[in-house]
């Protein structure tokens, strides 16, 4: 038996997908005739065959009534019952200093290169101008003040961790009057070096800081 193609010519299928989308946009009586609500005014030239009106989706009739945009009827070209927007406010950010310390001059200032004996990503940090009667505390370093002088000498516990910000609080006590009085500084250790930390430049020339050059 002979097979039978039952599929649609492109033609008859386009013109059905077109007058459904008409059907679903086209206000009531304005398909296949009927006039039934219909105010063409004859503009039309079909009396009772297919749609009167424009092309297909684009409903006939009165334009829709849509709100307003509020271009700010203050200033002309806009609806004048809607006020313009208030400006928005200018914000000014002001630079904020670094603590005490080393931040913003790390890789600056003095440093030089840790001991072979130690891991490649030790950091350690010498401290200058420490008074003798004062005690020196690092979190997560360990310390030691060099004998009968103002310097102390601090290491990290464990190798630093490559791409994360090394910043330790240095805190400096001293008794003064009974009363322990703390002095804190922020440094930013190097993996496989010393920085310097002069605690107090007033004394530079008794405590011995090395100055500012770079090995």
């Amino acid at each position: 038996m002979p097979k039978t193609d039952f599929r649609m010519p492109a033609a008859v299928l386009t013109s059905m997908i077109l007058l459904a989308a008409s059907a679903t946009s086209a206000p009531a009586g304005h398909l296949f005739g009927g006039g039934g609500g219909c105010n063409c005014s004859g503009r039309s030239s079909h009396s009772g065959g297919f749609a009167h009106g424009p092309a297909y989706g684009v409903p006939h009739g009165p334009a829709h009534h849509l709100p307003p945009m509020a271009h700010g009827g203050d200033h002309g070209g806009g609806d004048p019952g809607v006020p313009s927007p208030a400006p928005l406010p200018l914000t000014v950010h002001k630079a904020v200093s670094p603590p005490p310390g080393t931040l913003g001059v790390t890789y600056r200032q003095s440093s030089r290169l840790i001991p072979d004996d130690k891991h490649p990503r030790i950091g350690m940090v010498e401290i200058f101008g420490i008074p003798l009667e004062a005690k020196v505390t690092i979190p997560h370093m360990e310390g030691f003040r060099k004998k009968d002088s103002q310097t102390w000498m601090f290491e990290s516990e464990k190798p630093l961790l490559p791409g994360t910000p090394h910043i330790y609080p240095v805190t400096s006590k001293v008794m003064i009057n009974g009363h322990w009085t703390e002095d804190v500084r922020t440094i930013r250790l190097i993996p496989g070096r010393i920085v310097y930390l002069e605690f107090n430049p007033a004394a530079r020339e008794e405590s011995g800081f090395p100055g500012f050059q770079v090995d």
